[in-house]
């Protein structure tokens, strides 16, 4: 950038010190880009696995939670592919299978949570609840599906 006046360059300088100040930077203490991302990549993997532990039961609210979780990590190690290891870019796909199983699951759930929540009128009550028994057991496939796809994730490598 070519600063064209003593003006203009008084006034970059104090906006650059003010983007500083309200980040917190400190210049002299900065850390690398992959620092940053490991740094990042790790506290996300702490509260991931945290979760996967509790996961295994199969409550449905920890399900979801773990669900939300995983899509941090996975947007993380995504945005910081370039300066990440190989390793951890590997993640990204078995983070995006599970994320797609918790996904179904949370699908249904909240179908029947809406299915659930109409007033279901004499005439079409048969079939009102045809479905809801079709999602009650389609929620119990899911979820197991989900839970063995959390206990594969979670076990130890």
């Amino acid at each position: 950038m070519v600063v064209s006046s003593p003006t203009h360059a008084q006034l970059l300088s104090a906006f650059m010190a003010a983007i500083d100040h309200v980040a917190g930077a400190q210049p002299e203490q900065s850390r690398s880009v992959g620092e940053l991302a490991r740094g990042r990549v790790k506290a996300a993997s702490r509260r991931l696995d945290k979760l996967l532990t509790r996961a295994g039961d199969g409550s449905l609210a920890v399900l979801h939670q773990t669900r939300i979780q995983i899509k941090r990590l996975r947007y993380l190690l995504e945005y910081f592919s370039p300066v990440l290891k190989k390793a951890d870019r590997k993640r990204i796909v078995g983070l995006a299978q599970l994320q797609g199983a918790l996904g179904a699951l949370n699908d249904v759930v909240v179908g029947s949570a809406y299915i659930s929540a109409l007033p279901a009128l004499a005439e079409y009550a048969p079939a009102h609840e045809l479905f809801m028994r079709w999602l009650k057991k389609e929620k119990k496939v899911r979820r197991r599906k989900a839970v063995r796809a959390v206990k594969e994730l979670s076990r130890p490598r």
